[in-house]
C-alpha cells in the first residue's frame, strides 16, 4: 500500500512512474466490465475520445506508443491493421506493472 504523499511524490518525480500512470489510465479505458479476450479494439480515434472522457489526457502519439507497448507485452495482438485483446484485465495490469517495475 502506498500513502498519498509517496504516490504524489512518485508521480511528480519519476518519469517511469508517470508513464505507467498514463498507460494504466489507457488500460482502464480499454477494458470495461464486459471486455473479452479476443475482442476487437476500437479505432485509435475512438480510443483517444474514450480516454479523454475518462480523464486520461494523452496525445495521439503517446496513445500510439502505448498501444505498441501493449502489443509488445502481448496485452494486445495485431492481425493486419486490427488490434485484439489478448489478455484479461488482471494479467494486463500485471504485465504493465512488471514492465515499469511498479510494486
Amino acid at each position: 500500500w502506498v500513502s498519498y504523499n509517496n504516490y504524489k511524490k512518485k508521480i511528480n518525480n519519476d518519469p517511469s512512474y508517470q508513464k505507467w500512470h498514463l498507460y494504466n489510465g489507457v488500460l482502464d479505458s480499454l477494458y470495461n466490465s464486459d471486455t473479452q479476450v479476443g475482442e476487437k479494439v476500437t479505432s485509435l480515434v475512438n480510443l483517444l475520445n474514450i480516454c479523454k472522457t475518462n480523464g486520461v489526457l494523452i496525445t495521439n502519439k503517446e496513445l500510439s506508443d502505448c498501444l505498441k507497448l501493449f502489443t509488445n507485452l502481448r496485452i494486445l495482438k495485431l492481425s493486419g491493421s486490427a488490434r485484439y485483446i489478448a489478455k484479461d484485465k488482471v494479467s494486463a495490469d500485471e504485465s504493465l506493472r512488471e514492465n515499469f517495475k511498479i510494486d
